[in-house]
This record gives C-alpha cells, sequence and structure tokens, in this order.
C-alpha cells in the first residue's frame, strides 16, 4: 500500500497553523480556530447548570 503527502504552503493559514486534509475528514490545527473551539466548549459549560449531587454519585 503507498500513502503520499503533499505539503503546500498557503497564506490563508497562520504561521505555525496546519490544516490537514484527509479522505476522512479535515482537521484544522491553526491556533485561531483550536481557541474559537475552546471558547465555545468554555461557554456551553458556563450555560449548563452542574448536576445535582445525586446525579454525581450515581454516576461513579
Amino acid at each position: 500500500m503507498h500513502h503520499s503527502i503533499t505539503l503546500v504552503a498557503d497564506p490563508a493559514v497562520e504561521p505555525g497553523g496546519c490544516i490537514l486534509e484527509t479522505a476522512l475528514g479535515t482537521f484544522n490545527a491553526q491556533l485561531a480556530t483550536q481557541l474559537e473551539r475552546a471558547r465555545a466548549i468554555i461557554a456551553e459549560q458556563l450555560r449548563t447548570p452542574p448536576p445535582s449531587p445525586e446525579k454525581q454519585s450515581n454516576a461513579v
């Protein structure tokens, strides 16, 4: 089985960033993208009330 990798410089990608495209999908590893994803996760956690103590003890 032969695999090939092609590296392409793209001025639209921030310095130090990387976008990996495969048959399974695209992974954007640019810092701005990762920070936005972290911000969205934190914002969602702040909107979601914590589970009650009873639910936490049953989850173990």
